[in-house]
């Protein structure tokens, strides 16, 4: 296991089985629909998690859950404030390819499994919402494994 990952690690170093192109951007063909797909749910988890948390902070902070959601905003704004200037650097990439030019390519190794672990999570917590959706809408096929699978694959969109 951690040949495989000292092996992967020095594939992301060495641009080893990376489409490289010579001109700034996104080698054509450089994306399959696995990727472009990976990249989709990546890029919603943030709206995703605040939509489906936003009920559970207000019962459990109550009066102080609008401040609590406007601070997680502002931290989100100088994260967005951080982008702008990385574009300027002619690698195509997710936070994981800006990441590993300014810090190094360990710290966007890192960043790029963080994303996709998010994405994990991000979508093993749409069951217990679609379990729930279904209980309000239809309680008599909470039980059945393709209306839950159904139903979470419509909270993913």
């Amino acid at each position: 296991m951690a040949d495989a990952f000292a092996e992967m690690r020095r594939q992301v170093q060495t641009n080893q089985g990376i489409a490289v192109s010579a001109k700034p951007g996104l080698a054509q063909g450089a994306l399959g629909t696995f990727e472009s797909a990976v990249m989709g749910i990546a890029g919603t988890a943030p709206a995703f998690s605040v939509a489906v948390t936003t009920a559970t902070i207000v019962a459990a902070v109550g009066v102080l859950s609008v401040g609590s959601i406007l601070y997680c905003g502002l931290i989100m704004f100088g994260i967005m404030l951080a982008f702008p200037p990385l574009q300027d650097h002619p690698h195509a990439g997710a936070a994981y390819a800006w990441v590993g030019h300014v810090f190094g390519p360990t710290w966007g190794f890192f960043t790029g499994w963080g994303l996709l672990v998010a994405s994990i999570f991000m979508v093993s917590a749409t069951i217990p919402a679609a379990t729930s959706t279904l209980v309000l809408i239809r309680p008599e096929v909470v039980e059945d494994t393709r209306w839950v699978t159904a139903t979470a694959a419509i909270w993913l969109t």
